[in-house]
């Protein structure tokens, strides 16, 4: 069930992004650098230092990424519903980094 989940999410992206004509022309440059860089990165990362500390990286990042998902859901419905709070978008933020940390 995650894999399709996380399919979905993909599929998402690209289409918001790289198959959206306007989208794709205001941020070309960040869409054609950004995969060769991270590529870049990693690579150097893990010739520098060693592939146990650039698989450690990649798997924090993955962690990270994971508990931003839902706050970036949530953030979506909040702002469709006109909520609008720094004191509730903190309080959201949050819980959500936490309820990843958790399990």
């Amino acid at each position: 069930m995650g894999v399709c989940i996380d399919v979905a999410h993909v599929y998402g992206t690209l289409f918001r992004t790289l198959l959206d004509s306007e989208a794709f022309a205001q941020n070309w440059a960040l869409y054609v650098l950004a995969g060769p860089g991270c590529l870049l990165v990693s690579m150097l990362v893990n010739m520098l230092l060693g592939t146990r500390v650039g698989w450690s990286l990649l798997a924090y990042y993955a962690m990270y990424h994971f508990a931003k998902q839902p706050f970036g859901i949530l953030c979506l419905y909040k702002a469709r519903t006109g909520e609008r709070g720094f004191a509730d978008h903190q309080w959201d933020y949050w819980t959500c980094m936490a309820g990843a940390a958790l399990p």
